[in-house]
């Protein structure tokens, strides 16, 4: 595995490392290949195969060269193209010619790079938190920056009903953060967002077997968050009362409908109120770290780590 732009991260205090492992999992656990982290280009010819991860946040051919391209952008680029094996990603396609818009590369590999997909008949679907709770052998459709409520406009757009047989939902962190605390009756308003996941639960079962993660804990007000991570120039929307206040009407309407009435299981957040920081990655954002993952033992810590070259 390469990252086109720098170094894979592996570090498990980084949000990013979180798809680095579980795309390894999910590798692992489809052709039973061990997959080893790569970040000098000249390592990639003693491979089958080479699996392109340029980051959590790399979007179908955008190409985010802070301080423009790096050396060693141009050293992977030479080095594939003499490569002989072949070259995959997944969920965001890669066309090189694409990077001949940047005026520091003038060549590029002659090779069509392989579209895989994450996903699969047992799936966990959600926002960006939703890596957090990826368990080994399980698929993921992970919709950054997707409300609830934005979700349940078109649910089916975002999964294949028929081919699914497991579905953990997690949306609902953004809701509390930005939205539901601007309504007239934020109250009122998780208990609508709520009556509407049943609706769509109960359009699904019996034929495929449903987990709703229950939502995370709210974090101190004190914890900084850049630009990129706030809504209307805000980091939230309410106070951190009020918030957790939410988070705890929405988990007890869950919890208490899955236990009397609707046929799906509820998976309990594994973090207490109010929510440390050191649960959550280093940098300034809003995501758990790595180490603190529900099932970081399934596809980190107890599987062959693969080995930095």
């Amino acid at each position: 595995m390469i990252n086109l732009m720098g170094k894979v991260t592996t570090k498990l205090n980084s949000h990013n490392a979180g798809w680095t492992y579980c795309l390894a999992s999910i590798i692992n656990e489809r052709v039973d290949y061990d997959i080893e982290f790569v970040n000098d280009p000249k390592q990639i010819h003693m491979y089958k195969t080479v699996v392109i991860n340029n980051g959590i946040n790399y979007k179908e051919n955008v190409w985010n060269f802070f301080g423009g391209v790096q050396q060693i952008t141009l050293d992977y680029l030479h080095e594939l193209s003499k490569y002989k094996g072949d070259i995959y990603c997944f969920n965001e396609k890669i066309d090189f010619k694409t990077l001949l818009k940047r005026k520091e590369i003038t060549t590029i590999p002659n090779k069509k790079v392989i579209t895989g997909t994450t996903i699969s008949k047992k799936l966990i679907l959600g926002d960006s938190h939703s890596l957090s709770i990826y368990k080994k052998g399980w698929g993921i459709n992970r919709l950054d920056g997707k409300t609830l409520h934005g979700f349940l406009k078109d649910p089916y757009k975002y999964f294949d009903k028929e081919e699914t047989t497991d579905l953990t939902l997690y949306f609902g962190n953004i809701d509390v953060r930005f939205h539901l605390m601007r309504q007239p009756n934020p109250e009122l308003a998780v208990y609508e967002l709520f009556a509407k996941l049943c609706m769509f639960i109960e359009e699904i079962t019996p034929d495929i077997n449903v987990t709703v993660q229950e939502w995370l804990p709210v974090e101190d007000e004190s914890r900084k968050i850049p630009g990129s991570g706030k809504y209307k120039g805000e980091s939230y929307f309410g106070s951190k009362e009020a918030r957790q206040n939410l988070v705890n009407l929405f988990n007890g309407l869950l919890n208490t409908a899955g236990t009397n009435r609707y046929p799906y299981k509820v998976q309990k957040t594994w973090l207490t109120y109010p929510l440390d920081f050191n649960h959550m990655e280093a940098r300034q954002s809003v995501h758990i770290r790595p180490s603190s993952y529900l099932h970081k033992k399934t596809f980190i810590n107890d599987t062959r780590v693969p080995t930095l070259l």
